[in-house]
């Protein structure tokens, strides 16, 4: 329970301070509520700044696939922004 409050915690964080989303996911426990977690920081942190996002995502203990996945999300809304 107190790491689902966590995890909704540091997702909401993210949108303001996502260094500190960050730190939040840290203190979750579940290895499986803090992978979601971070998963869904890294999502949020692509679509602020992807160099960066994918800098932290290289040095999580994500399994790669999820890198992987996570490192090439934010490719398309970028071109769109130019219309």
């Amino acid at each position: 329970m107190k790491d689902e409050a966590i995890k909704e915690f540091s997702e909401t964080v993210a949108d303001q301070d996502i260094k500190a989303a960050v730190e939040w996911c840290g203190a979750i426990e579940d290895p499986r509520v803090r992978d979601s977690a971070r998963m869904a920081v890294a999502q949020k942190w692509m679509q602020q700044d992807p160099a960066e996002a994918r800098a932290w995502i290289s040095e999580t203990d994500l399994p790669e696939n999820v890198k992987q996945v996570l490192s090439t999300e934010r490719n398309e809304p970028e071109a769109s922004e130019d219309i």
